[in-house]
């Protein structure tokens, strides 16, 4: 669960007949992974209930502008490590801002962040999730940090976290079964030493993770916040841009189907074993609408599409195989 930390720094001057799947500490990630996700339209957007064997349809969400892409990394490589003596691994957004967790078999826990010369250290971690974690699992952890941004802070709140549903989650990129969601709330102040001001978070998270995947399929984040008594609200909804890649990663052959050059300006090659027994294609936009109609052909090992005409974004080539769907991205340049 990467906690957006960085981005609120500146607010401050910052039933069931086959088995429910279990997060563990794997989802997660460790040091050298690499989470990309990519920002979809969040108007409307509904997370939908939970519950058991609960289908969650967003295939219809649409690609927006922005990435809330982290990397994990050694917290002793980065320059204010040394301020969060129990972390144990840090995320890094690429542009110098890191914040701080650790992650044992047993919890996952927020420590702190440092973002344009702040920094936040937790005197009462976070902890964000624990370990196994199984449906209907849930628990209430307190949070408390004092720092300084311009002027002295004491940040104090709670936090409740529960898995609340699995089943199946529909995305443009495909169908994801065994997928599990965790609901987490925050609620929490910020108070200035001194000023008769108070910052107020109170933020409602959705994770949709896959036991077996990195990092969460989906998040939904709706934050309330409320600065001197002035409400404002903020959404955001990220996709797990690596998952295209492990789509049906248990059909037999699935792993041999390539596309190249990818990115492309015109001309794609699409290859591999498992396309003799495919018995349909298709390309489309990240809406899911066709675009590229492909014509099947027997035993053909390969063929060729061309993305001239079309404006450059994300689409999707889908192969049905009698395993079943394989998806695989294109980026149009």
């Amino acid at each position: 669960m990467q906690k957006h930390y960085i981005f609120f720094l500146a607010w401050m001057g910052i039933s069931v007949l086959q088995a429910q799947p279990v997060l563990t500490s794997a989802e997660v990630g460790s040091i050298g992974d690499d989470i990309n996700l990519k920002a979809y339209n969040n108007a409307g957007f509904d997370p939908g209930a939970g519950g058991a064997g609960v289908t969650w349809d967003f295939s219809d969400i649409t690609v927006s502008a922005g990435s809330g892409s982290y990397s994990f990394v050694d917290p002793a490589k980065t320059g204010d490590g040394g301020a969060f003596p129990g972390a144990n691994i840090a995320a890094s957004d690429g542009l110098g801002n890191f914040t701080y967790f650790s992650l044992t078999g047993t919890s996952y826990s927020l420590y702190g962040a440092s973002a344009g010369g702040v920094i936040v250290p937790y005197s009462d971690p976070e902890k964000l999730l624990q370990f196994p974690f199984h449906f209907m699992d849930e628990f209430t952890d307190h949070l408390h940090a004092e720092f300084t941004s311009g002027v002295d802070f004491v940040r104090d709140g709670d936090i409740t976290v529960e898995v609340d549903g699995y089943g199946t989650l529909k995305l443009p990129s495909g169908t994801y079964t065994n997928v599990l969601r965790v609901k987490a709330v925050e609620d929490y102040q910020d108070v200035p030493d001194g000023i008769p001001l108070t910052y107020e978070y109170l933020f409602t998270e959705y994770y949709w993770y896959r036991p077996g995947t990195v990092g969460p399929l989906l998040e939904y984040f709706n934050q309330d916040v409320t600065i001197g008594g002035a409400p404002s609200n903020y959404k955001s909804l990220y996709v797990n841009d690596d998952i295209v890649l492990q789509i049906n990663d248990q059909i037999p052959g699935a792993e041999l189907v390539s596309v190249w050059p990818n990115p492309a300006t015109a001309i794609v090659h699409i290859g591999g074993y498992d396309l003799t027994g495919a018995t349909d294609y298709s390309v489309t936009d990240m809406t899911g609408k066709s675009i590229v109609p492909i014509t099947a052909v027997p035993g053909m090992y390969g063929f060729d599409i061309d993305l001239s005409q079309l404006p450059a974004g994300i689409y999707m080539l889908e192969l049905i195989t009698p395993g079943g769907l394989v998806n695989r991205q294109i980026q149009k340049l």
